[in-house]
Parts: C-alpha cells; structure tokens; sequence
C-alpha cells in the first residue's frame, strides 16, 4: 500500500528502482489471491484527487546574501530579482551600509529590470 501511494504521487519512486513490487508480484500467477485481495482492498479505500502545483522561486541575489547574511526571514524585492545599473547608482550608500531600500516593499521605477 506504502508503495502504491507513493507511485501514485510520483511515478518513479518504486521500491524496486524500474520496477514496482506490483509488477514483481504479477509475473507469478501463484500470488493472484494476493493482488486481486490488494485491489479490492483499494477499491473500498476513499481518496481524494489534487492538482499539485509547485512555486519554485528564484535564488537570493548577491545584495540579498551581503545583507542578510545566510537567511533571509523578510525577503524584499531585491532579494530575488537583480538591481539594474541604474539603481546601482541611484542606491550607491547600498553598497556599504543598511539598505534605505527596505523602505520598499515594491521596486522604485529606477530600479525595476526592464
């Protein structure tokens, strides 16, 4: 049953590598009391179908990992996209103290990637 739920959320992850208990246990007829025994069994088990999607955000950037250090509890907006040349210059303090950007939730127009 283990196997069964895990394969059912994703496909490879057999006990077995390539092949499913399941299909080891088929290949012998003498265990067709057991499978069909197993498949009633999963027939009388309620379930639910999900749609999983999975949000992979981008990697901190270098002025995230300067200024936070190995984590990053309140990410901002410059956390995960990088400063355009424009907002180098127009942040230059940024580079050597506390960013004033942590006043901005939202990226200023001078520094939105274009």
């Amino acid at each position: 049953m283990m196997e069964y739920a895990s394969m059912a959320l994703n496909e490879p992850m057999s006990l077995y590598g390539t092949r499913s208990l399941y299909q080891q246990l088929a290949e012998d007829e003498r265990n067709d009391a057991v499978l069909t025994a197993f498949e009633a069994r999963l027939d009388e088990a309620p379930f639910s179908l999900y749609e999983v999607r999975r949000l992979y955000l981008p990697g901190r950037t270098k002025d995230c990992r300067h200024h936070h250090g190995d984590r990053c509890t309140r990410p901002f907006w410059w956390c995960r996209t990088e400063r355009t040349a424009s907002c180098r210059r127009e942040h230059a303090a940024f580079a050597t103290v506390a960013p004033p950007l942590h006043q901005h939730r939202a990226a200023p127009s001078v520094c939105r990637p274009r």
